[in-house]
This record gives structure tokens, C-alpha cells and sequence, in this order.
């Protein structure tokens, strides 16, 4: 009985550690770009790049893996790429796009199970890879509107800046200003305009080289109330 205990526990040591060795040795997907399930991809000049586990370059098996890509778009439609290997990085392949993709659709790259390293190892299982395209249409509405909304602030701002010039040469003219209409712009009441106006005045005036005329709080703002003629 020990000894059968011995037989079988030997098998199955035997048939784990087979397992193992043949599971290491298998070909495997290391990274890809874009990654399964990504978004947002510009259509113009794609390439798909793909790192392998072996030596996937290697001169032996290029016929092979150059037929072991396919892509299509959702509706099946086939696309028509390029299979580039790289000589500095034998374990990497890039897929060039022959034309530039659709905007906002779905793409899937398929790898078949006949992929090959140099080393005999094959791609144990057919892998997919989805990703989509950026809907450009969309980006240049985004963009258009962006652009209407800064020249629109930009119109704003001069017009603003340029009424606050008039004012301003307004006052150190000594011009007369209606205080209710500064203090509706202003959001301040007629009081608080009133004293506000005449500060502003007197800073113009003291800007404008000190000129001859007398700075009178309210005596020359219209509707101001006050000397009035009786």
C-alpha cells in the first residue's frame, strides 16, 4: 500500500510540474496600444502596437505572423493596415493603417492562435482587441464654440473698457454724470454713487495735470438734488 502511495503521489508531481512547463512556454500578449475596451483614439495615422513574451520578429516566422492579423470595424468591414516588425525590439509588432480611420466608431484587431515566436512557442488562444475612435465632429463643434465664447468675451471687454475710458474723460471735463445711472450700474445706492462719482472726478482731474476747475461734490451731478435753483 505504501508503495502504490509513493506511485501516485509521484504521478501526480509529474503531471503538475508538465502543466506548469507547458503553460511558461506558451507565446503571451504582454501590452498593447491601445489597450482592450480604450477610447478617444485619433483617427488620422493609427498604428497599433503590440508587445509579445518571444521573439515574434525573428525572420523565420515573419510569413507566418504577417497573416496572423485581421482588423475590422463594427460592421465588419475589413481595414487594411500594414504588419511592421522592429529590429531593435523582435518581441514587438505595429499595425499601420493603409488610410486614416472613421471618426467615432468601433475597431477590433484580432490575433489568430498561429502567431509564432522564434522559438517554436505559438499564441495559445485567439486574442481581440477593441478600441474606439474619437468623435471628431464633436471636437470641432467644442472647439467652435470655445472660440465664439473667447471672441465674444473679448467684444465684452472692449466695450467695457472703452465706456470706462468715456467716464473717465468724462469726469476730469467736469462733464456732468447722472448718479442714478451709475448706481444702477454699479449696483451701489444713489448715495454711495454720488460720493463715488465725485472721488472718481477728483483722482481724473488730479490725473490730468491739475487743471483749473474747482471739484464740486454733487454741484455739478445731474439729478443729484442738490443746489438747485428756487
Amino acid at each position: 500500500m505504501k508503495r502504490i502511495g509513493k506511485i501516485l503521489s509521484m504521478a501526480v508531481v509529474i503531471v503538475m510540474t508538465a502543466g506548469m512547463l507547458s503553460f511558461a512556454s506558451g507565446l503571451a500578449l504582454v501590452e498593447s496600444y491601445p489597450e482592450d475596451g480604450a477610447k478617444g483614439f485619433e483617427p488620422i495615422n493609427m498604428m497599433v502596437k503590440l508587445e509579445f513574451s518571444g521573439n515574434v520578429g525573428d525572420e523565420l516566422v515573419q510569413a507566418t505572423n504577417e497573416k496572423a492579423f485581421n482588423m475590422v470595424d463594427g460592421e465588419g468591414n475589413k481595414v487594411k493596415f500594414k504588419v511592421l516588425f522592429s529590429e531593435d525590439e523582435p518581441n514587438k509588432i505595429m499595425l499601420l493603417m493603409d488610410g486614416d480611420l472613421a471618426s467615432d466608431t468601433e475597431y477590433t484587431v484580432t490575433i489568430k492562435n498561429t502567431l509564432a515566436s522564434g522559438d517554436g512557442e505559438l499564441l495559445p488562444a485567439e486574442q481581440a482587441i477593441k478600441f474606439y475612435t474619437r468623435d471628431v465632429k464633436k471636437d470641432t463643434l467644442v472647439s467652435t464654440v470655445m472660440m465664439f465664447v473667447m471672441v465674444g468675451g473679448m467684444i465684452m471687454y472692449q466695450m467695457w473698457d472703452t465706456k470706462r475710458k468715456v467716464q473717465k474723460e468724462a469726469m476730469a471735463k467736469g462733464e456732468k454724470v447722472n448718479p442714478y445711472k451709475v448706481a444702477k450700474e454699479k449696483g451701489v445706492s444713489v448715495e454711495k454713487a454720488v460720493e463715488k462719482t465725485a472721488k472718481e472726478r477728483e483722482k481724473a482731474v488730479k490725473k490730468s495735470g491739475g487743471s483749473n476747475m474747482k471739484v464740486r461734490k454733487g454741484s455739478e451731478i445731474k439729478g443729484s438734488g442738490k443746489n438747485k435753483k428756487k
